[in-house]
């Protein structure tokens, strides 16, 4: 920058070919950006790595609610996935859904 020169001149010329405002960005690449970012940022975070295990072990939003809500889970000692979640167990839900998804538990 020369002296004597404000910021925002020598930004008007280095890109006056330029549209004035932020790059539009379709509505759908936007929306991906921001589910890989959402990914990205929280991927230890056991409520996110356990419902989506699940969801890829039973695509059926209506039963695997069902498994959520009322189904005991024996490895964590009874408790459904809501309980585990609830009561800080969240780990240790992931690491049995990790088994059944890989076949290791019947």
């Amino acid at each position: 920058m020369q002296c004597g020169q404000t910021r925002d001149k020598v930004g008007a010329q280095t890109f006056r070919h330029l549209p004035p405002g932020p790059p539009a960005m379709p509505t759908a690449a936007l929306a991906v950006a921001l589910v890989r970012t959402s990914v990205r940022r929280a991927p230890r975070n056991p409520v996110v790595q356990a419902l989506s295990l699940a969801a890829r072990i039973e695509p059926d939003a209506e039963l695997r609610a069902d498994w959520f809500h009322h189904d005991p889970i024996r490895e964590l000692g009874g408790l459904t996935a809501e309980g585990a979640l609830a009561t800080g167990q969240g780990a240790a839900l992931v690491r049995v859904l990790r088994a059944i998804d890989a076949g290791r538990r019947g």
